[in-house]
Formats: structure tokens, C-alpha cells, sequence
């Protein structure tokens, strides 16, 4: 069964900005029966990938820390809360709203503790604010856009090859508690 109104549009088609995956892979509460197509290319780091900025490894890496920042809840919000504000001086979100969320909140702390001060503003604006490698690059301070994005998309890669190093020693970590 494929679910194929939410799909990619004919444009999308033509230039095969989709992929087929089974619902099962986006969303694990969902039978692996189902089929349905994923549009492609409407992220920073979809369109690296599909130009070959970043490989698979690096696209893995990416893909994770967002799905990550997802389900933590993270993402900007429309309306404002104010249960939610915070004194601390740094940006709150407010308590988890289920233990899936903290678990998340926990693996996304993690990850930028492992990125480090001076990679994870890099990931985060990159992967979560679809912020341009050019823009990146500008606030390392390049003068000209030649320069500006190969100063970002460097940043990017490091940013994203250090994220899939300590991705691999948490999955060993987890193997050896096994």
C-alpha cells in the first residue's frame, strides 16, 4: 500500500527529489507494510548531499542530530508560553513534555557537549536553521562568497565528521553494556 497524496509534486518527480521508504523507518509505531515517498531536497543538508558536499557517513550524522533536535522539541515555537520562561540566562524550553522528549533532550545535550563550543553553534544553525554554508562562513569572518562558503562548508564537514565519530563510540559504548 502506498499512501501517495502528500508526495512529491511533478517537478519533484522530474528531477527525482524523492525517495520511497516504508513508514516504518519515519515513524516506528507504523506496520512495515506501507510504503509512502519522502520528498528530498528541501533541507541544507539534503541539498549538500545531493550536490556531494557532505557523503553518507556525514549525511547519517546530520540526519540524526536533527531527527534529534526534533523530538526534543526544540524547534521554534509560534506562540509564546509563559510557563516556559526561564531565569537561568540561557534559552529553556521548559520541562520535557514526555520521557521520549527528555530522553531526547539528554542525547541532544550530549551531542553538543561532544561537538564542543566552537562546532556546535556550527551544527545547530546548519542542521536546524537550514542556515548557508556562505552565511556560515561570513560569520567566521571571509570577505568575499567564493571564500565564505568554503570556509562553511569545511566548518560543516569537521562539524559533521566529529558528530559521527562520537555517534560510533556511543554505539560501542552501548554494545559493550549489552
Amino acid at each position: 500500500m502506498t499512501d501517495e497524496r502528500l508526495g512529491p509534486t511533478p517537478e519533484q518527480r522530474r528531477k527525482s527529489l524523492y525517495e520511497r521508504v516504508r513508514t516504518s523507518d519515519i515513524d516506528p509505531s507504523e506496520q512495515e507494510i506501507t510504503t509512502t515517498l519522502k520528498n528530498r531536497g528541501t533541507s541544507a543538508l539534503d541539498r549538500w548531499h545531493s550536490v556531494g558536499v557532505v557523503d553518507d557517513r556525514q549525511y547519517a550524522a546530520g540526519a540524526w542530530f536533527q531527527r534529534t533536535w526534533y523530538f526534543a522539541g526544540l524547534e521554534p515555537s509560534v506562540t509564546q508560553n509563559l510557563l516556559r520562561v526561564s531565569g537561568s540566562g540561557e534559552s529553556s524550553y521548559g520541562m520535557a513534555a514526555s520521557e521520549r522528549q527528555a530522553y531526547h533532550r539528554q542525547l541532544y545535550r550530549a551531542a553538543i557537549s561532544a561537538l564542543g563550543t566552537r562546532l556546535a553553534p556550527v551544527m545547530i544553525n546548519a542542521l536546524c536553521f537550514d542556515m548557508s554554508a556562505e552565511v556560515l562562513g561570513e560569520r567566521y569572518g571571509a570577505s568575499n562568497k567564493s571564500r565564505a562558503k568554503a570556509i562553511g562548508v569545511d566548518r560543516i564537514r569537521l562539524g559533521l565528521d566529529t558528530l559521527d565519530d562520537w555517534l560510533q563510540e556511543l554505539a560501542r559504548q552501548q554494545r559493550r553494556k549489552r
